[in-house]
């Protein structure tokens, strides 16, 4: 595991560990799952990209009226 140093103001810091607080975990755990989320969100982002490529041929038919996309 890496150690890393992280700067930041004080009313940013203090405003973290008060997140950190209300949320039952550390500030440490806090940092970790944003960057868990930071990475994983970039995954998720390239999936999306992938998907609507190969969805590309797909087809509406439209454009439709927002009659005709409202119809039930």
């Amino acid at each position: 595991m890496k150690i890393i140093t992280v700067s930041a103001d004080d009313g940013l810091f203090e405003q973290a560990q008060a997140l950190a607080a209300a949320r039952q975990t550390t500030l440490e755990q806090l940092l970790h799952d944003w960057l868990a989320q930071l990475v994983g969100g970039q995954n998720q982002h390239e999936t999306v990209n992938d998907l609507f490529q190969r969805l590309d041929y797909v087809r509406s038919g439209g454009p439709h009226t927002r009659d005709e996309v409202n119809k039930r």
